[in-house]
């Protein structure tokens, strides 16, 4: 059965925005799905046909931020709403490092230019979007945003130290945005996969198995919760989709697979003045 939310999926042509897209219109939604490749956003709408939701296709190059800026007001116009925005879209090592996985360059041998489009990719579209869809939320009474980090290690993993610090700092950004937007009627979580996935960030020479590591499908059924009445007061949460539990109701999925954004429970770092 259709529903009357509209949701923003960025990077919606990739393996993991692509299985969100597909699993958000299965459930009915209408899914405003954006990437840079407009090739890829045809297939997607090929590949989801006829579903009681539709995929809305939006070509858009996320690094551009005047781009990025005006997506939203586009997104509100064709489609008449926002319900929820997915800040799915990222670039990996590759783009400060072409052959990272074989023969990676130092990252003082790294052009500052290359890693500023990883950052502007992965870390200032995300906040631009953010700002732009909550000015909407507020208005209209609610709203989520969910935004696609990764695991920890990764961020300290020195092979891929741009992707890794991309993704940590976006990290950072969601919980301090979601601890903002606590008293509002928005939501903001995290969803990551839970580890290595089978997508366009992994090189194709990567030396893992593609077929044994983590498939983007795993990320549909955390993604129409996150969309789903049951979580209007899910907040400032990180959620692993390998560790969702189909066999459990939504809610008990969704706590037995998150935890606290950014890891507070590390403790307290900082001395605070007396």
């Amino acid at each position: 059965m259709a529903s009357d939310k509209v949701v923003l999926v960025t990077g919606a042509g990739g393996g993991l925005g692509g299985a969100m897209a597909q699993a958000l219109a299965e459930a009915g939604h209408r899914v405003a799905a954006a990437d840079v490749d407009a090739n890829r956003l045809d297939d997607l709408v090929a590949r989801v046909g006829t579903q009681p939701g539709e995929i809305i296709p939006f070509e858009v190059n996320l690094a551009d931020k005047d781009a990025c800026q005006a997506l939203v007001g586009q997104v509100v116009d064709r489609c008449g709403d926002l319900f929820m925005l997915v800040n799915n879209a990222g670039v990996g090592q590759q783009v400060v490092d072409p052959d990272y996985s074989g023969n990676p360059k130092m990252f003082w041998d790294v052009d500052i230019d290359d890693w500023e489009t990883l950052i502007n990719v992965n870390t200032r579209a995300p906040l631009i979007l953010t700002q732009a869809a909550v000015r909407h939320f507020l208005r209209q009474g609610r709203g989520r945003i969910v935004n696609v980090t990764t695991s920890f290690d990764t961020m300290l993993f020195s092979g891929v130290w741009a992707y890794g610090q991309s993704k940590a700092a976006l990290e950072a950004v969601s919980a301090s945005l979601a601890g903002l937007l606590a008293e509002t009627p928005v939501r903001l979580n995290i969803l990551v996969p839970g580890g290595p996935a089978n997508t366009g960030l992994l090189p194709a020479n990567t030396r893992m198995d593609r077929a044994k590591i983590i498939q983007p499908p795993v990320m549909g059924p955390p993604i129409v919760w996150l969309a789903s009445d049951e979580a209007a007061q899910f907040n400032n949460r990180r959620m692993i989709a390998l560790q969702w539990d189909a066999s459990l109701p939504g809610l008990e999925a969704a706590q037995k697979a998150s935890a606290p954004a950014a890891w507070p429970g590390f403790g307290v770092q900082a001395a605070a003045p007396k």
